[in-house]
């Protein structure tokens, strides 16, 4: 038996669309997307809990954090999660800059780029 490469996320959308009248490919099709979502979780909480906590031999861990990599769903989910924290790291920054006191005459102190200067400088103000 040839073993196929695992489906994208935009695979099983395909899949799906060309099988919409289909109740058991509809069925399986939700079954898949709830294991897809056990695998991203399952590594997410196993990537942050410290490796020599978990009773496990160290050789098992890593090939089943390497299977868990593999897997298209949590690729997916590491992607998501580092553009969650790229977000997040920009608004704080926009944030901190939108927070920088004025002086007496409302001028911006010397020095210290304001929220114009930190956007221009990140692009943000070019959608």
């Amino acid at each position: 038996m040839k073993d196929h490469p695992p489906l994208s996320y935009r695979d099983l959308k395909t899949i799906q669309e060309g099988n919409r009248r289909h109740p058991d490919v509809m069925t399986l099709l939700r079954e898949v997307k709830r294991l897809r979502e056990l695998v991203a979780i399952t590594f997410g909480a196993l990537s942050r809990i410290p490796m020599n906590q978990i009773p496990m031999e160290t050789v098992d861990m890593i090939a089943m954090f390497d299977a868990l990599r593999a897997e298209p769903a949590v690729q997916e989910y590491i992607r998501m999660e580092a553009k969650r924290q790229e977000m997040e790291f920009r608004r704080s920054k926009v944030q901190e800059a939108a927070n920088v006191r004025q002086d007496q005459a409302g001028q911006e102190p010397a020095g210290v780029p304001g929220v114009a200067a930190l956007e221009s400088e990140n692009g943000a103000g070019s959608r």
